[in-house]
Formats: structure tokens, sequence, C-alpha cells
């Protein structure tokens, strides 16, 4: 019985995931809303962020899947094109140092620690290279505009209630910044304010 709802149970994420593509495959502001929403996650949980664990001790995170996903439909758009850019060129090249990278860095550390390392670079890429498969497009950029500035909002609450806990002593739960303890005014990473 539990293999049979184990069964199920990937079946439904496959089917999710593969209809999820299929929207990145034409939709660039929903994937920016994806983008956004895992960083403002990640900004909130900090190290205590959920993640599944695999076999091996790697830890699969939102952003992880966010990033294999528009990875996976950044190839996809790509291989439906006739020509590549300059640019399409150069990412792609990154992307192939990358992996030797990841490659090497597997044969000499480990799974765990270069799967870790590398997925703040899976993220760049995966982004950079989804984003450089779309045609440049004023109505799409205000799209995502809107969206970006929609985001703001929860990441300024976030900013606000860690600045109760700092300045007031006001502590409403909201975990701590990673790397916010060397300046009480810095209460979020960089990456996150921009």
């Amino acid at each position: 019985m539990t293999t049979l709802l184990l069964g199920l149970a990937l079946l439904v994420v496959g089917g999710l995931g593969i209809a999820l593509l299929e929207l990145l495959l034409r939709r660039a502001d929903v994937a920016a809303a994806l983008v956004f929403v895992s960083v403002l996650l990640d900004a909130v949980f900090g190290n205590r962020m959920p993640a599944l664990v695999l076999p091996g001790g790697v830890q699969v995170y939102v952003t992880d899947v966010v990033s294999g996903l528009l990875l996976g439909a950044a190839m996809l758009r790509l291989l439906r094109r006739r020509n590549f850019d300059r640019y399409h060129r150069w990412l792609l090249l990154l992307g192939v140092l990358l992996l030797v990278s990841l490659v090497r860095g597997v044969a000499a550390f480990g799974m765990q620690p270069s799967i870790a390392d590398f997925r703040q670079y899976l993220f760049f890429g995966g982004v950079a290279l989804y984003f450089s498969s779309f045609p440049v497009s004023v109505r799409l950029y205000d799209r995502i505009g809107r969206i970006w500035l929609a985001m703001t909002i929860p990441m300024m609450l976030l900013v606000c209630l860690r600045w109760l806990a700092v300045f007031a002593g006001v502590d409403l739960g909201v975990p701590a910044s990673k790397y916010g303890a060397d300046a009480a005014i810095r209460v979020i990473d960089g990456p996150f304010t921009f």
C-alpha cells in the first residue's frame, strides 16, 4: 500500500512538473514570479529553509527546484532556436565550465559539498539562460517589473519585522538574517536587497 501511494505521489508530482515546465516555456512572467518568491522564501527562512533530503545527504531547496525548472525550460527553448546569439554561446560555455567544475568538485570533495557550492551558480546560470531565450519586449519587461514591485512589499515587511526585533526588542518569531550579525541595520543579505 505504501509503495502504491508513493508511486501515485511521484506520478502527480511528475505531472505537475511537466505542466509547470510547459507553462514556463511560454510565460516568462510566471518564471519571474517563481524566482522572486523563491528568493523571498530564502530571505525569510535563511539557514532554516525546509528541504527534501535525498540519499547521500543532498538537500533540495525551493530555489534548487526553481532553478532546475528554469534551466530545463531554457534548454528546451534553446533547442527550438535555429541559431544562437553571441550571448547564448557565452552562457552555454559558462554552463559547460560549471558542469566541469561540478564534476571536478564531486571527485575531489564528495557529493554534498560540491552540490552545496554549485547551487548558487545553477541559480544564476539557469535564470540568466532562461531569460536570455526570450525576445526583448517592453510589455514583458513591464509585467516582470510589476511582479518585482509586488514582491518588494513582503520583503519590506520582513525588513520591518526584523528591525523591530533588533531595535525595539519585539520578537515576532521572524528568523534573523544569515549574514546580518555584523551590523544591526543589515537585516537581509545583499542579494535579497536587489
